[in-house]
């Protein structure tokens, strides 16, 4: 969050910012802060490939942890850029779907875009093992 607000800055004062760049700051209140993106840019499928892995190992992550049983698991990720089609989406559900099955301690898994455009929802109860 802290990021966002940092480039938000710099584009309210330079009227352009990388949405992409990496921040860099430096200094403090007492010297002043000096904020800092990199210019990048990257293909609709680059970005689209880089978010879809950090959704993987996010449900990744808490397969390796023990839940009880019937636990739901929201998942929330930036969508503004990645999710741009019916071929996006349909990308997001296969990736999610290969991962059902490693599921087994949750009962509902939701993935939702912080834009409320993407909200896919999976019904465990209802997939075979």
């Amino acid at each position: 969050m802290r990021a966002v607000l940092e480039k938000l800055h710099i584009f309210i004062t330079r009227e352009n910012v990388s949405v992409l760049g990496a921040v860099k700051k430096t200094g403090s209140k007492k010297t002043g802060i000096h904020v800092e993106v990199e210019k990048e840019a990257s293909s609709h499928n680059t970005i689209l490939e880089h978010e879809l892995q950090r959704i993987e190992e996010a449900i990744r992550k808490k397969t390796k942890k023990l839940y009880p049983p019937n636990t739901a698991l929201l998942v929330v990720f930036d969508d503004y850029v990645s999710i741009q089609s019916e071929a996006d989406l349909k990308g997001l559900r296969n990736r999610v779907r290969s991962l059902l099955s490693s599921l087994q301690n949750f009962r509902w898994v939701a993935v939702i875009g912080w834009s409320k455009r993407t909200f896919e929802e999976f019904d465990l109860a209802l997939v075979e093992s």
